[in-house]
């Protein structure tokens, strides 16, 4: 329990890092992400959205459509 606890402290300390310096370089955010997607956890609708927000932010419509169709589709 620890462990995951953990684990996800420092996800979200990353993200929190990601977006307050307004970083923009999309494969450290996928390499970031990645397992989180990969899986079963219960973080991956988070993840799904944050990579649409994250496109959307870009104005690449498209792939943001892409994650939040996964999303829609993980529900």
């Amino acid at each position: 329990q620890r462990q995951i606890t953990y684990g996800i402290e420092t996800l979200v300390n990353q993200l929190n890092f990601a977006y307050q310096n307004d970083l923009k370089n999309e494969q450290d955010i996928l390499k970031l992400l990645s397992p989180i997607i990969n899986s079963n956890s219960v973080w991956k609708n988070h993840a799904l959205k944050f990579l649409g927000d994250f496109y959307t932010s870009n104005n690449q419509t498209q792939k943001a459509n892409q994650y939040y169709s996964l999303l829609s589709n993980n529900n």
